[in-house]
């Protein structure tokens, strides 16, 4: 009886929190897309003495887009959660018609933002994205790294979807952003990489929990010890990329922010990704877990504020 109380105020501990993470991922996503927009693109068309091609409503209903699919995400969730957790308080016809509701809002308003950028045909990027999210609460996050990969991918493609703006500034103009394209794509992998060590810590530190939803997550099959393993390999995986983008591509840097660059990476990337290792490969509570994958929520904006503050 006792053990059955503790389940259930874990359990309500749990939902409480991931009501939390949701808010926090749904502001991430217009503060990455008008960072990138305003720190990384704005500035080289500034010196170009141009403007941005794709107005302000367009990019407003391509940030509310983004947003109506990722809450969308959240109620198919919610919906078939509510097969393996009767207690969540999800309702099954409200959440089922949310996620209509919200898959029509974000591809009408990505219609709108793809054809004034004149690619309509991007459209089906968004009906892509529906199905896989109604895929992935169905299947792919009860099967092993394969949830984890889909929502890594889904993230990227926040930072990936503002460079809709550039088409439309090559129609008109003959500049090169070919320095900026890669950059934001810099930034997509960096999250994508982030958000899949992210998604995996969170895994082990939900392993309980998990158990009652069918979760075959990657604790769940490999175990603790592997599970940490590939979390440490992951991070070091960024850290060698953080390396590689810096030294390969220093001459894009000023003789100033080369070094204010390398010490912002230390500081607030390496060395916290270096201690987030630690603590997962130390971890023997959910806490430790928790603190983990708090600490890389602030590297990843770590990481996205950088781009800014470099260009």
């Amino acid at each position: 009886m006792v053990n059955r109380i503790e389940t259930c105020r874990q359990g309500r501990h749990i939902r409480v929190e991931r009501r939390m993470n949701r808010l926090q991922n749904l502001l991430m996503i217009p503060i990455t897309m008008y960072l990138i927009r305003y720190t990384v693109i704005f500035p080289v068309l500034n010196s170009y003495r141009i403007e941005f091609q794709l107005c302000y409503l367009s990019f407003l209903c391509l940030t509310l887009s983004l947003i109506c699919m990722s809450a969308a995400g959240y109620a198919i969730s919610d919906y078939f959660d509510k097969k393996y957790d009767p207690n969540s308080g999800a309702h099954s016809s409200k959440t089922l018609a949310l996620y209509f509701l919200f898959c029509a809002a974000g591809i009408s308003l990505g219609s709108y933002a793809t054809w004034k950028a004149g690619l309509l045909n991007l459209i089906i990027v968004y009906v892509f994205v529906a199905i896989v999210l109604w895929m992935y609460s169905a299947v792919y996050k009860r099967q092993v790294l394969i949830g984890n990969i889909v929502i890594a991918m889904l993230s990227a493609l926040v930072p990936l979807s503002v460079l809709l703006d550039i088409p439309p500034i090559y129609s008109f103009y003959s500049i090169n952003l070919n320095f900026v394209v890669f950059w934001i794509f810099c930034l997509a992998i960096f999250i994508f990489a982030t958000m899949f060590s992210f998604d995996i810590i969170k895994d082990i530190e939900e392993f309980e929990s998990d158990i009652n939803y069918d979760k075959k997550t990657l604790p769940f099959v490999m175990g603790d010890r592997f599970t940490k393993q590939t979390i440490i390999a992951i991070n070091a995986t960024i850290i060698a990329m953080i390396f590689f983008v810096y030294f390969r591509y220093e001459m894009f840097f000023a003789n100033i922010s080369k070094y204010f660059s390398l010490i912002y990476i230390l500081l607030l990337l390496v060395i916290p990704l270096i201690y987030i290792s630690w603590k997962v490969y130390k971890a023997t509570t959910g806490n430790d877990y928790r603190m983990a994958s708090n600490v890389l929520k602030l590297v990843m904006w770590a990481g996205v504020v950088y781009s800014g503050l470099l260009f």
